[in-house]
């Protein structure tokens, strides 16, 4: 069968986003669409595999809500019953990348046509917003729960500067074993500590070794 191919524009800076991400993304075992750099008729493009066939498609998270609403179906249970697995490492990925644009018409399921029968959660797609807005992303993390304030000083500007940490042994044990475990191969845990010390103290000279 010959392959489809998407080419995602906007600016070169949203295309390096989602390769960026893309790549952080693979080193989980995760259903994803791959996104690798193009350039088309001159601009720069992300480009990648349409998921999409005569067998299969695709319903937004969007769509199904209104069906679930209608048949008094709990969306969620359905969604965790479906692919609880998927759903999660969605939450953790996004998390990862600080993808701030997981909004429900970019996230729902894979459905076979032929039968009629939804299989699972579909490919996790669309990171042209990842690592955009970072202050905003770490207030949804505290507002939400994800993270608690240890310590809180007020800065200079006028911001406030904050200790966090993760507020409980259950989001601390998936961080670690589905993020920093299987990052620790590719990054030292001891080479990470050295470089977020040379950029606390301005050491230059070891941030480059």
């Amino acid at each position: 069968m010959e392959k489809s191919f998407l080419y995602k524009d906007g600016n070169r800076d949203a295309v390096e986003r989602e390769i960026l991400a893309s790549r952080i993304c693979r080193c989980f075992a995760c259903n994803q669409v791959r996104y690798e750099f193009g350039e088309y008729d001159g601009a720069a493009v992300s480009v990648s595999r349409i998921m999409t066939s005569q067998q299969y498609s695709i319903v937004s998270r969007e769509a199904f809500e209104i069906y679930a609403v209608n048949r008094k179906i709990d969306a969620m249970a359905y969604i965790l019953k479906l692919d609880a697995y998927s759903y999660y490492m969605m939450n953790i990925l996004d998390y990862l990348v600080e993808n701030t644009d997981r909004h429900w018409g970019n996230w729902g399921f894979l459905a076979d046509n032929r039968k009629n029968k939804v299989l699972r959660l579909h490919d996790l797609m669309d990171f042209n917003q990842a690592f955009h807005s970072y202050d905003t992303f770490y207030i949804f993390l505290l507002v939400a729960g994800y993270l608690k304030a240890l310590k809180t000083e007020l800065s200079f500007g006028g911001d406030f500067m904050c200790e966090v940490a993760l507020p409980n042994k259950e989001i601390s044990f998936v961080y670690d074993k589905e993020i920093l475990q299987k990052l620790d191969h590719i990054i030292p845990h001891p080479m990470v500590v050295s470089i977020q010390e040379a950029i606390y103290f301005g050491d230059g000279k070891n941030f480059k070794c």
